[in-house]
């Protein structure tokens, strides 16, 4: 039983080549632009900024509209079924697959066999950038892996080729002595051979026996060239010289178309599968390079240099880009100048034929809506078909239909994120992570029609979503509505956003993005605010405006993206609401609050003033003890009243009897005095008779000293 599950899964996981990523190893993956009668290409358009916009019912009208044009050298168009978008493209366009699901692309004018399987590229393949490489084709298109190899584009797998041929073998000498290969439980009535050359991913097959038990094993390679076959060097470097195979083949499957030869080139992500100290000599070993490569449906590119031996493409290592560019194709590294061979190379299946490589699925016609009046509604139920547009009288996807709200519907209005004006519009409130405004100088928004702005609004919401790897339903305008975002011309030299500042004329479009985490944010950030992302929003801009008054000129772009506030989640439109419960609570606490602060202040006010003392600078008498009266006792009496001091001093006023004592005892003081001179003037004469003279002047030092003695 393990081991038919085994089996099972084996057989499952070597069949599963739709690129999934699900297996161990890498697988080649099965093209996203699918081919449809040789022709056209599924979800994938060419692209340039001096495409014609029209309008087709059909991909073969809009065929016919390219080849009849004359505004433009048509080359390349694209049809959009869902809405009856034509886009008639000159010979500047480039293929690609980038925003481009749900549309179907080819040429002017079919070719008989696609051409995919038939042209070859410039020499200026590769170049500098995915673009130059993809304008050095005819087709202005880069092949994808196996483009050219018959598919089952209903179980999305590749095809098994009939044309088989073994390149090498153990019975001719091959040593087949490969690594890289894993076990395989051959199916009951299969061979490891037989079942090989049933799988295309199997390149080589080996029968290794085992000693205990006893039996056959069957190794094989899956989507892998093997390496080193030719001697077993083993990761450590040393040689297992006692391996040997009891039979081993390589096998190709189908053809090889050489695209370009190579010489004197490096090419990074190459595997190398054999030193140059095998063969003796350089063609030999150039030779069993390109076999190597050719057995290998997943190998496109391999050289041979004399010092390194040869290198391969191996997707189960590493698969490379492509388109291929010069930043892995390098002419001037120093390993360019050893090389000595090399191709770049295409695999087919001819025995099959070319119809096996296209799809013959229908392609659908764009069918107009059946009604696109106007009417006022008070509740929309939106349905939701293809990816939405809001415009239900010009694009499909959207069908507005007016009814009046059922119980179920009134209940869901009630509940959170919904909100009911008196007027009965209902506005609907979004979880939002964060709110932008993509800038766009140099246009005046007032130019352009209303309808082209409805388009213009729905496709910047639509790079917004692909860059920021979110659905078109996150990217919401001012008002919460989905799948467009909100378009706001200025006048010259209004500031736009504080960050943004111009003197242009421009426009700017607000959106919302609905909340998905903090990590979602910071990459919507850094998509957003990158070149690459500007230069899509110019080169949009630039077609879609190119036949209007505003002109196709290319615009300066800038984008700002700020976190979401609480108030971001209401839309624009919505009525003012009222302030609830708690915040009134809130605010009544905060003014009560004020309230009591002025209150006490007030008083703490009045009782400081009352306490401090007032001193008068202006009249300085001052008292006994030095010290500067009060302002109190200084003020003025009003007319025909008696100061208080005046008062105080008549009371505190001395008697007339109090006078007459006080004159007497001046008089007796005075009369002391008079007797203490008197006896003093006899001894400063007789002094001075003694001996002691004046000085003529009168001041010599004894006069002066007399003197002061008898005064």
């Amino acid at each position: 039983m393990l081991r038919w599950a085994l089996l099972i899964f084996t057989s499952v996981e070597v069949l599963a080549l739709d690129g999934d990523g699900s297996t161990k190893a890498n697988v080649a993956r099965f093209p996203q632009a699918e081919l449809i009668d040789g022709c056209f290409y599924k979800n994938a358009r060419y692209f340039s900024p001096f495409s014609q916009r029209t309008n087709a019912t059909t991909i073969y009208e809009c065929q016919k509209k390219c080849v009849s044009t004359s505004e433009i050298k048509c080359l390349y168009f694209g049809f959009w079924p869902s809405t009856g978008v034509c886009y008639l493209a000159p010979a500047d366009a480039a293929f690609t697959a980038y925003l481009s699901e749900g549309a179907y692309t080819g040429p002017a004018v079919c070719p008989e066999i696609p051409t995919v399987c038939t042209e070859i590229p410039t020499a200026a393949y590769p170049a500098a950038s995915p673009e130059m490489s993809k304008m050095a084709w005819p087709m202005h298109m880069t092949p994808p892996k196996l483009s050219c190899w018959p598919k089952d584009f209903i179980g999305k797998r590749y095809k098994s080729c009939p044309t088989m041929t073994v390149v090498e073998d153990t019975a001719t000498g091959w040593p087949g002595k490969c690594l890289g290969l894993r076990e395989v439980l051959v199916p009951y009535g299969e061979t490891c051979q037989s079942w090989c050359e049933k799988q295309i991913a199997c390149s080589v097959w080996q029968e290794v026996e085992q000693k205990n038990p006893k039996q056959t094993l069957c190794y094989q390679t899956f989507w892998s060239p093997g390496y080193n076959c030719y001697a077993r060097i083993l990761d450590n470097g040393t040689e297992d010289l006692s391996f040997k195979p009891v039979r081993a083949q390589r096998i190709m499957h189908g053809e090889v178309r050489v695209l370009k030869k190579l010489s004197f080139v490096h090419i990074d992500g190459l595997k190398n599968v054999f030193d140059e100290n095998y063969f003796a000599k350089h063609d030999d070993g150039v030779q069993a390079c390109r076999t190597i490569c050719y057995s290998d449906l997943g190998c496109q590119w391999w050289t041979y240099s004399r010092a390194r031996g040869c290198y391969v493409e191996d997707i189960s290592y590493q698969a490379l880009p492509v388109p291929l560019t010069t930043a892995s194709f390098q002419v001037f590294a120093r390993e360019a100048k050893e090389v000595l061979d090399g191709e770049y190379i295409q695999h087919q299946c001819k025995e099959l034929g070319y119809a096996a490589i296209s799809s013959t699925q229908e392609i659908p016609s764009y069918t107009p809506p059946t009604s696109a009046t106007t009417t006022t509604i008070t509740t929309t139920e939106v349905t939701e078909a293809e990816p939405t547009t809001h415009a239900a009288a010009t694009t499909q996807g959207l069908f507005v239909r007016p009814s009046a709200p059922s119980p179920s519907a009134a209940s869901e209005l009630n509940k959170p994120g919904h909100a009911q004006s008196s007027e009965g519009v209902t506005h609907v409130t979004a979880s939002v992570m964060g709110v932008g405004a993509l800038v766009v100088k140099g246009i005046d928004l007032n130019l352009v029609p209303s309808s082209i702005r409805s388009d213009l609004s729905q496709r910047y919401a639509a790079l917004i979503a692909t860059n920021t790897g979110l659905s078109r339903a996150d990217v919401l305008d001012v008002n919460n509505k989905d799948g467009q975002v909100t378009l706001e011309p200025w006048q010259t030299g209004a500031p736009i956003v504080r960050r943004l500042q111009t003197t242009e004329p421009g426009f700017k479009a607000v959106f919302k993005l609905s909340d998905k985490g903090e990590e979602s944010f910071a990459a919507a950030q850094q998509a957003l605010t990158s070149e690459r992302f500007y230069m899509e929003v110019q080169a949009e801009t630039s077609q879609m405006l190119k036949h209007t008054l505003a002109g196709g000129q290319t615009p300066k772009v800038e984008a700002v993206l700020r976190k979401a506030q609480p108030s971001d989640s209401q839309p624009a439109n919505a009525p003012p609401q009222g302030t609830s419960h708690a915040n009134a609570e809130l605010w009544l606490f905060i003014l009560g609050f004020i309230l009591v602060a002025l209150i006490i202040a007030v008083l703490i006010w009045l009782f400081m003033g009352a306490s401090v003392k007032k001193v008068s600078f202006t009249k300085k008498a001052e008292t006994k003890q030095g010290q500067f009266r009060k302002l109190g006792d200084e003020e003025e009496p009003e007319y025909g009243q008696v100061s208080k001091a005046k008062k105080k001093d008549a009371a505190q006023s001395p008697t007339r009897r109090q006078i007459e004592e006080a004159e007497m005892r001046a008089v007796q003081l005075a009369s002391r005095l008079s007797e203490e001179v008197d006896e003093v003037r006899p001894l400063d004469a007789s002094s001075l008779q003694s001996g002691g003279s004046c000085a003529p002047d009168g001041f010599s030092t004894e006069c002066l000293a007399n003197r002061q003695r008898v005064t």
